[in-house]
C-alpha cells in the first residue's frame, strides 16, 4: 500500500517551499503597501517585501547543493505531510493573494494576515533547520532570526493602529 510506504525527505522541496514562500511574502508586502497613505507605513511594507526578496535570494544562492540531497531518513508518521501543509499554508498565487487581498481592507487587517505568517514562517524554518547540513546553519539561524525581527516590527506596527 502507498500508505505504508517510508517517505524519504528530499531537501529540495523543502527549500523549493520556502523560497516560493518569500516569493508570496514579498508581493503580500508590496499589495499592503498600497493600503497606506502614510509614508512610514508604507516604507515598512517596503522594506518588508526587499527582506523577503533577500531571504529568496539567500535560500537560492546558499542551498542550491543541498537541493540535490536526498536524504534517506525515515520520518515519523504524518512528518512528511505535517511540512507540506505547514509550507502550502504559506504560499498563494496571484489569483489567490488577489482574493486575500480583497478581504484586507485595512493596514491592521494587512498587519494582523502578515503576523500570522511571520509566525508560521518561523516554525517552518525551525522544522526546516534539523535538514540542513551544520555549515550551513548560520544562514537559516539568521534568517529565522530576521523572521522574528520582522513579527517584533509588525507587532509594534499593530499597536499604532489598535
Amino acid at each position: 500500500m502507498a500508505s505504508e510506504r517510508r517517505q524519504l525527505l528530499r531537501v529540495a522541496d523543502l527549500i523549493d517551499i520556502a523560497i516560493a514562500m518569500e516569493q508570496a511574502g514579498e508581493r503580500f508586502y508590496l499589495r499592503a503597501a498600497k493600503l497606506t497613505d502614510d509614508p512610514r507605513t508604507k516604507k515598512t511594507f517596503e522594506f518588508l517585501a526587499n527582506e523577503e526578496s533577500h531571504h529568496k535570494e539567500l535560500f537560492e544562492m546558499k542551498f542550491e547543493r543541498e537541493k540535490k540531497l536526498e536524504l534517506h531518513k525515515e520520518l515519523p508518521k504524518g512528518y512528511f505531510e505535517y511540512l507540506n501543509v505547514l509550507g502550502s499554508t504559506l504560499l498563494f498565487s496571484d489569483d489567490e493573494l488577489e482574493k486575500l487581498m480583497d478581504g484586507v481592507t485595512t493596514c491592521k487587517q494587512a498587519i494582523e494576515f502578515a503576523i500570522a505568517r511571520e509566525k508560521d514562517s518561523m516554525l517552518f524554518y525551525y522544522e526546516l533547520a534539523q535538514f540542513i547540513p551544520l555549515s550551513e546553519q548560520e544562514t537559516i539561524d539568521a534568517i529565522i532570526a530576521e523572521e522574528r525581527k520582522h513579527f517584533e516590527i509588525l507587532t509594534n506596527m499593530k499597536s499604532v493602529f489598535i
